[in-house]
């Protein structure tokens, strides 16, 4: 961990040594700076908006708390699905004999889910400046190849078995984020379109 230049040239090394690194809350800490990032800057902040507007009609809060209250639930839901994601990972590969640390784990799948969010953020530019494409994609790929060699390292199981797993978890990752913000934004249009009709 002392050489960072080691996760471009020799990712398999710095995953490793991930291991005896004493920066477990820093690397946590960037993950959790990236998420508050995407929550204020993501597709769905209209729709915040509303919920919003819907805590203040319903329960009288000041609309700015009432808008805090919905980022901050955004922001504890996806911390606490990474979590949870992260813990069923390390449950599953106990239960298959894979004896190895949650704490690490936690430090592996926070780099790889922090570069999964920052490729996920670019995207949200590249209406401005079409080469953030090209940003955001590489951060996608790299985050994938850093799941890659997460898996490897934290359950040292074969090349084959770990692209089988990384494959897995990738549609996990992506689809139940795809699901939750489909979710998060449907229930919000349906709620209003049920205010509107009550106010006629």
């Amino acid at each position: 961990m002392r050489n960072p230049l080691r996760y471009v040239f020799k990712p398999h090394l710095f995953f490793n040594q991930l291991q005896f690194s004493q920066n477990h809350s820093a690397i946590l800490l960037v993950f959790l700076f990236l998420s508050t990032l995407e929550t204020h800057l993501g597709r769905h902040t209209g729709v915040y908006q509303f919920y919003a507007q819907f805590l203040q009609w319903n329960y009288n809060l000041n609309f700015n708390l009432a808008l805090w209250l919905v980022t901050f639930t955004k922001l504890f839901l996806m911390v606490a699905g990474a979590s949870a994601f992260t813990w069923l990972l390390w449950t599953i590969g106990q239960f298959l004999g894979y004896r190895s640390s949650r704490r690490v784990l936690f430090r592996r799948i926070a780099v790889v889910l922090t570069l999964f969010l920052a490729g996920h953020i670019l995207d949200l530019f590249v209406y401005t400046w079409a080469p953030l494409a090209l940003a955001s994609l590489g951060f996608f790929l790299w985050g994938g190849a850093s799941l890659f060699f997460a898996i490897r390292e934290q359950f040292g199981i074969q090349s084959l078995q770990t692209l089988v797993v990384t494959l897995l978890i990738a549609i996990f990752i992506f689809g139940g984020w795809n699901q939750s913000q489909d979710f998060f934004a449907t229930t919000g249009r349906t709620k209003l379109i049920e205010l509107a009709r009550k106010g006629r």
